[in-house]
């Protein structure tokens, strides 16, 4: 990412640069070639880049490749995936301890997903409680929810 923001090379010439890297298997670079097109509007562009380094095990980009995922079953993009290939893919970076996908996986469990995740606020506050101590900060409202939801379960028993 420093290479792309550096002063005194030219935007073409630092596209090229990335292509190159990520054509050479370098992961990240293909993960931050994903993000880069996502942010220009080139939907398959974005997730033809990343699930190379997705099928190669490398948790930021299966996560990234889930997101492109998800944003397809809210009719964003890539209107023929599914929100189960979503929840499979997030599901594998969290268990490889990403945090982020954590995350979402908690939220999804929490709130439920469609027809892929059925609501289990219990399940939910695992994947929490794993993203708030691999230090997900931003997992701290839907972890305080997650707890509220599991005692309430509790109290009705």
């Amino acid at each position: 990412r420093d290479l792309v923001r550096s002063r005194g090379l030219g935007d073409v010439y630092k596209r090229q640069l990335l292509h190159r890297v990520a054509d050479s298997g370098f992961l990240p670079a293909c993960t931050f070639l994903s993000d880069l097109y996502l942010s220009q509007g080139a939907w398959d562009k974005a997730l033809q880049a990343v699930i190379t380094a997705s099928e190669a095990g490398y948790a930021p980009a299966i996560h990234c490749h889930a997101y492109n995922i998800y944003l397809s079953t809210l009719g964003k993009l890539f209107q023929h995936r599914s929100m189960s290939e979503a929840f499979r893919l997030f599901s594998s970076a969290a268990e490889k301890g990403f945090p982020p996908a954590l995350t979402v996986v908690g939220e999804m469990y929490l709130q439920g997903y469609g027809a892929a995740v059925a609501p289990d606020p219990s399940i939910a506050l695992y994947y929490l409680e794993r993203a708030y101590k691999a230090g997900e900060s931003s997992c701290i409202p839907l972890l305080r929810r997650a707890r509220a939801v599991v005692g309430e379960c509790i109290l009705d028993f």
